[in-house]
């Protein structure tokens, strides 16, 4: 028969949230907690930048965009990219668009920034500059919370961009951080 054990706290996912919370819960507490992680290890998910979803195998997954070809809303390829006079300083990324893994709002900033700071620094907003981003994870359908991201049963809490509470990376380490705190204050 197997040996039950109990947590106070079970942590699902190791995404950007879940280490975060369960690291939150582990320092701050004397909660007996549980991070728990079945996905699939970075080469065996779907690529979504591959025509066949193979991963590519980045180190790190990342993905390079020239910048005119962000500002035409279009991927980069390395075609376009070896054309221009920048050679890039990162080789093992994959050509792409990094308003995979943006929000929308940062993406707007970085062109309308690059484009400000450009009379005093000129070149930054050049179609040729090269811009890089880190991996892409795409949101699952949302689940229902409130604004302390307890969902509809009682005790469970959810963050990150699998339930659908964040949008982007760093948004979803936040909300790990939001649910572990709630879940110290009781």
């Amino acid at each position: 028969m197997a040996r039950q054990t109990t947590y106070d706290a079970i942590v699902v996912g190791g995404g950007p949230a879940g280490p975060f919370a369960a690291y939150y819960l582990a320092e701050l507490s004397d909660l007996k907690g549980l991070l728990h992680e079945k996905g699939r290890m970075r080469g065996q998910r779907h690529c979504p930048i591959s025509t066949n979803q193979q991963c590519l195998n980045c180190q790190p997954c990342n993905i390079l965009q020239r910048f005119g070809d962000l500002k035409r809303e279009r991927r980069s390829t390395w075609n376009r990219i070896h054309k221009g006079d920048i050679e890039p300083a990162l080789t093992n990324v994959v050509c792409g668009g990094i308003a995979m893994a943006l929000p929308e709002r940062i993406m707007r900033n970085l062109i309308e920034g690059r484009e400000k700071l450009n009379p005093m620094i000129p070149g930054g907003s050049n179609d040729e500059t090269l811009l890089d981003a880190p991996e892409i994870e795409f949101l699952a359908t949302q689940i229902e919370t409130d604004h302390r991201l307890e969902a509809p049963i009682r005790g469970m809490y959810v963050a990150g961009d699998g339930p659908g509470a964040a949008g982007n990376i760093v948004s979803a380490r936040a909300t790990g951080l939001i649910s572990a705190k709630v879940i110290l204050e009781g």
